[in-house]
């Protein structure tokens, strides 16, 4: 799975519930919890998130820009 995977799903998911948690994102893709915080742990080093672990997480400016650009391109495309 890649990073825009979960970039367009924490947006969502942000939008939907006002917040995100990585059993929230696990859930979201069938993926485990382990497997997505490894990969929220890649993604704050990438400057893409703010992860704490057992808090929500919040999308840094980069990230959000590029989880919208592609939920928007996923939106047309599915009309």
């Amino acid at each position: 799975m890649e990073q825009e995977d979960y970039l367009e799903t924490i947006y969502n998911l942000k939008k939907d519930k006002g917040y995100v948690r990585v059993s929230d994102i696990a859930d979201d893709l069938g993926l485990s919890k382990p497997s997505v915080t490894q990969m929220m742990q890649r993604m704050k080093k990438d400057g893409l998130v703010d992860y704490k672990p057992y808090k929500p997480l919040q999308l840094k400016p980069r990230g959000m820009a590029i989880g919208k650009k592609v939920a928007e391109r996923h939106r047309v495309l599915t009309g």
